[in-house]
């Protein structure tokens, strides 16, 4: 299916990159394998849930529930940013929550190693994209800050500002 869906690129670069990073608040790769038929990447077990499945079961967060996610989502970002990569994918179901609601965030296959230039692929999930991507213009590393933007966004409200589902809200 790798070879199918033509995902190898995406696998090996969330391998990749997982290997080079080292945080507290991002998923570690324990170990890569691959055989003629599959590719297993075993990562740490993370024992809780996503992000969006706690929004989903309690509802809109408190202030402080906000901060406390935002404020460990923007200590992981400048950590990502200031080693030159970019995430591109930022939103709640890519961000697992230990049994002590610490943040690890994952799914590096559309995160990629930046330099001064600017990059142009279109990627990403669609309420989570800046506007640049979506206007097909170059980018840099400020759309994982209007990512996360977004997400405050949905932690307070309960639902994502451009979500089709919601347009009639007032």
């Amino acid at each position: 299916k790798v070879v199918q869906y033509n995902i190898y690129e995406l696998i090996s670069n969330e391998k990749n990159i997982l290997k080079m990073l080292d945080h507290n608040f991002l998923m570690k790769n324990v170990i890569s394998l691959k055989n003629n038929e599959f590719v297993f990447l075993i990562n740490e077990y993370i024992r809780g849930k996503t992000l969006s499945k706690l929004l989903k079961d309690s509802g809109p967060f408190t202030k402080q529930q906000a901060q406390f996610y935002i404020a460990s989502l923007i200590i992981v970002i400048q950590y990502l940013h200031s080693n030159h990569f970019i995430h591109r994918d930022i939103k709640p179901e890519n961000l697992l929550l230990t049994d002590e609601d610490i943040i690890k965030l994952c799914d590096f296959g559309w995160s990629k190693e930046i330099d001064l230039a600017k990059r142009s692929t279109f990627c990403g999930t669609v309420e989570y994209m800046a506007p640049e991507i979506v206007n097909n213009e170059n980018y840099d590393l400020g759309i994982d800050i209007w990512s996360l933007g977004i997400l405050l966004y949905e932690l307070i409200h309960g639902f994502s500002p451009f979500n089709a589902k919601n347009r009639d809200r007032k």
